[in-house]
């Protein structure tokens, strides 16, 4: 079985139960007119891809169908708008080797 297969989602989970799975706090997800039962539906942090408490964790969302694998090596290119333009930037991020300092920090102490 390759990598990716290993990867892909055996079943639909919330991004909330999965923030808090990770060990960060989202109690304010329910901070919002629809109160605790919505929590997970907050806008505030459902469309959110990545969440971050430093030096506790990183989450961050990928899509398994945007993965590649190429010799045991899974990527995955993402097009992020540069804020407050609307050019569409390539990035590449491998699983295995991240360098941006926002997952570096969240993989701190992890090997």
């Amino acid at each position: 079985m390759s990598v990716l297969d290993q990867l892909r989602p055996a079943k639909r989970l919330r991004v909330i139960d999965l923030v808090k799975d990770a060990g960060l706090d989202v109690s304010d997800w329910a901070n919002f007119d629809k109160g605790v039962g919505k929590a997970a539906s907050n806008p505030k942090y459902c469309y959110a891809w990545a969440f971050s408490t430093p030096g506790r964790a990183t989450v961050v969302n990928l899509w398994h169908e945007d993965m590649r694998e190429t010799r045991g090596t899974v990527t995955v290119s993402l097009a992020l708008r540069e804020q407050g333009g609307v050019d569409p930037v390539q990035w590449t991020v491998s699983l295995c080797c991240l360098t941006d300092s926002a997952f570096v920090n969240g993989l701190e102490g992890r090997g």
